[in-house]
């Protein structure tokens, strides 16, 4: 094997070839992104994979889909407690996105907490679209608390 890449004028081209490459990749995909009204080019061709989260304490399972919407809770045996789409069953209105998704999932943060009904478990969930609240464990219901 020789070293040719080391050369100076093989590098000359080799960089004409790059950039040749670089603006044919933004010509073919990104640009075509843009103009089908995407925000963000390094999500945009990406599937979204689900997220889970489970709960220390009660051992529930919460599951968001692959579609980024959907979340279901799941029993430690396995048995599907509900399933649910928060936003639309919130009533929530669009912002930043049409179809915001889910991004985010976890425990709740302290300040979430006089947000909460007693002796119920919550887990806290965050959208592309900067929205946040926290789902109930028990029903699926979402808490709406924000936007940035």
């Amino acid at each position: 094997m020789t070293a040719d890449f080391l050369n100076l004028s093989n590098c000359k081209q080799q960089m004409g070839r790059c950039g040749l490459i670089v603006i044919m990749g933004l010509t073919l995909f990104v640009l075509p992104v843009l103009k089908a009204g995407a925000t963000d080019v390094a999500d945009a061709g990406r599937p979204f994979r689900g997220l889970a989260y489970k709960d220390a304490k009660s051992h529930v399972l919460i599951y968001v889909e692959s579609d980024g919407r959907h979340v279901a809770a799941i029993s430690e045996s396995g048995t599907i407690l509900w399933n649910k789409d928060p936003f639309v069953d919130a009533k929530l209105e669009p912002y930043r996105s049409a179809k915001p998704k889910i991004v985010g999932i976890g425990p709740p943060l302290k300040w979430m907490k006089k947000h909460m009904r007693p002796n119920r478990r919550y887990v806290a969930v965050s959208y592309d679209s900067t929205q946040f609240g926290i789902v109930d464990e028990y029903n699926g219901d979402l808490t709406f608390l924000g936007q940035d």
